[in-house]
């Protein structure tokens, strides 16, 4: 350090400040983190990237500044990103952006403004995309469902046609031939007696096999689940 004309302390005061702004990178970079927290983070990142450019003027060090406006894009409005860029803009306007002449110092500041602005433009756009997609897929996910409703509709439609179709048609028929081989197994006499007996049996529990599926078909539950 003192080779370079730098602190004493500089080397330490640098790795502090840097390990600082990875940890806050590494917190920002992370998925559940709520937005009051994430906007700490951002302005720890920030605050140290500034003070890492004053600790080492240098273009390379303002990259770190450019880093921070991409995150702050991805993460906010652009209005507020274009805020956050000139904020730190004018931070690092008021220090040495590299250790040589003024004229130099103007160029980095500059060229740091520009690709800030660059990163936050991209930023902007990536987010506008990434939106467009989750508004794509919620819409292909909603209209899936509708169609899947659409579908179980159907067949809705058709199990209750054909629950009416039985018991409109095959249950009054069956029923008025219940009716009749009761009456006629009450009227009839000798051996046909039985057998009348036996066909009213067999109506009345094919009349009751047909009251149970129809009352099947109708009660059967949509798999909303699915839907």
């Amino acid at each position: 350090a003192e080779k370079f004309g730098l602190p004493e302390h500089w080397g330490m005061q640098w790795s502090a400040g840097y390990i600082v702004f990875i940890v806050a990178y590494a917190l920002a970079s992370r998925t559940r983190i709520g937005e009051r927290e994430h906007a700490v983070v951002l302005i720890a990142q920030s605050l140290c990237a500034l003070y890492l450019v004053w600790l080492y003027p240098n273009f390379l060090v303002t990259a770190l500044l450019v880093v921070v406006a991409w995150q702050i894009a991805w993460s906010t409005t652009l209005r507020n990103a274009i805020a956050a860029g000139v904020a730190q803009s004018v931070a690092l306007a008021a220090m040495k952006c590299v250790d040589q002449a003024d004229g130099m110092s103007l160029l980095v500041l500059m060229s740091t403004c520009g690709f800030e602005l660059f990163a936050v433009s991209a930023a902007h756009l990536a987010r506008s995309e990434a939106s467009a997609r989750h508004s794509l897929a919620k819409a292909n996910a909603e209209l899936r469902a509708t169609h899947a409703m659409l579908g179980q509709n159907a067949r809705m439609t058709e199990r209750l046609r054909i629950s009416r179709d039985l018991h409109d048609v095959l249950g009054h028929n069956l029923t008025s031939l219940a009716v009749h081989l009761d009456v006629a197994s009450r009227t009839a006499q000798g051996a046909g007696v039985e057998h009348v007996r036996c066909a009213r049996d067999i109506a009345g529990t094919l009349l009751a096999e047909v009251r149970g599926v129809v009352s099947q078909i109708r009660v059967q539950p949509v798999d909303l689940r699915a839907t």
